[in-house]
């Protein structure tokens, strides 16, 4: 489904910035907002997800891989 795609497609990304380091002030600034706007709210969107397909073993699947508390 086409919010499962998205929500991964976010998450994903947040987990990216949240990999890397900041060697000096701009570049953590700029993680620091990476992680703002690809993290923050993720944990809700994925607990709403798995509420909402929970009768869908493949998104079920899809949607494990991810920590439920993250932010």
């Amino acid at each position: 489904p086409a919010d499962v795609i998205a929500f991964k497609q976010k998450r994903d990304a947040c987990e990216r910035w949240m990999d890397e380091e900041g060697t000096d002030a701009d570049r953590k600034k700029e993680i620091a907002d990476g992680i703002s706007e690809n993290c923050t709210g993720t944990d809700a969107a994925l607990a709403a997800l798995k509420e909402k397909h929970a009768g869908e073993i493949d998104v079920q699947r899809a949607l494990a891989q991810y920590d439920s508390d993250i932010e």
